[in-house]
């Protein structure tokens, strides 16, 4: 799928995952979000009927291409197919309400904070770890996502690791005090310069826990 290609197919994601990206005229490639097993892709290519943007890979990946005419035509005819679709364009809606909530925030630790916490909560719709995280994305693709730089989401992660949310192994990240974390992600003001997750008072003991 390529951003102004007409809609032909939607890609439901059979393994892997995806990143979705508009490239601006200059070249910037703003990362809208990322697909995991499961999602279906391309729906956002329905209103105008023309994909928007693209899909890139970021691991070996699979999907299941959909002929877009006939899946919409067949949902006239069979009722749970057409709730399939009504579903997965639910589902699509609230994944760009959540990045809408990701960007309210104003400091990029809080903007970090919320971006872990979602990706934990769509692994465990997956039934999978909700503490242990591997992140497929690199970091630039996450600042892109997140509206800042990308030195700023490494900055982030460590001192969300400083302050015992997080455990951080290059791309591997333990989740070890999720309720630090989710007490640092409703943080609605920016920190103040100089100042630090744990220095407003959210650092709590460290508890690891199996995942």
């Amino acid at each position: 799928m390529a951003e102004g290609q007409p809609l032909h197919s939607l890609f439901a994601v059979a393994s892997g995952s995806f990143k979705c990206v508009q490239v601006d005229r200059e070249g910037y490639e703003q990362v809208l979000g990322f697909g995991l097993h499961g999602d279906m892709l391309g729906l956002d290519a329905l209103g105008e009927q023309r994909h928007p943007s693209s899909l890139v890979a970021l691991e070996d990946s699979a999907v299941a291409v959909l002929p877009a005419s006939q899946l919409l035509e067949a949902g006239h005819h069979v009722e749970s197919l057409e709730r399939l679709l009504l579903h997965a364009i639910g589902v699509e809606l609230l994944h760009r309400g959540d990045t809408q909530y990701l960007m309210s925030a104003p400091g990029s630790e809080v903007r970090v904070a919320r971006f872990l916490l979602h990706l934990a909560q769509r692994q465990q719709a997956l039934g999978q770890s909700t503490r242990r995280l591997r992140l497929r994305m690199t970091r630039r693709d996450i600042a892109s996502h997140l509206g800042v730089a990308h030195e700023t989401v490494s900055r982030a992660l460590t001192a969300l690791a400083h302050a015992g949310c997080i455990a951080v192994s290059q791309r591997d990240i333990e989740i070890v005090d999720a309720a630090a974390l989710t007490a640092m992600q409703r943080v609605t003001r920016g920190l103040p310069r100089g100042r630090h997750v744990d220095d407003e008072r959210m650092r709590r003991p460290v508890q690891r826990a199996a995942a």
